[in-house]
């Protein structure tokens, strides 16, 4: 086990690729996973199919898709250890 069952990890494109393995791989560990993708569709699928807590459509490309899953982020959280995995592009949080 990488993870221990008390952990959240939000997983960046993660609704296909290696980003949706890597989801899947820690829900299957017991990590309360927060998928996200560009579409709400294919969010919706991760969902449903892999085992994630909680889902956040939102392309990371952008300012505002950023802006989005910073903002969602803090309301799903648990008193629980906090992750980030970026299958897609390395995130700015200062700006």
């Amino acid at each position: 086990m990488i993870f221990n069952s008390t952990a959240n990890a939000l997983v960046t494109g993660s609704t296909a690729g290696i980003g949706l393995a890597i989801a899947t791989a820690l829900a299957k560990e017991g990590v309360a996973v927060i998928v996200n993708g560009r579409t709400q569709e294919r969010v919706d699928c991760a969902v449903r199919n892999d085992g994630a807590a909680h889902g956040i459509a939102a392309d990371l490309g952008t300012e505002a898709g950023a802006r989005a899953v910073s903002a969602h982020f803090p309301s799903v959280r648990h008193p629980r250890k906090q992750s980030w995995a970026s299958s897609s592009r390395a995130l700015r949080t200062d700006q």
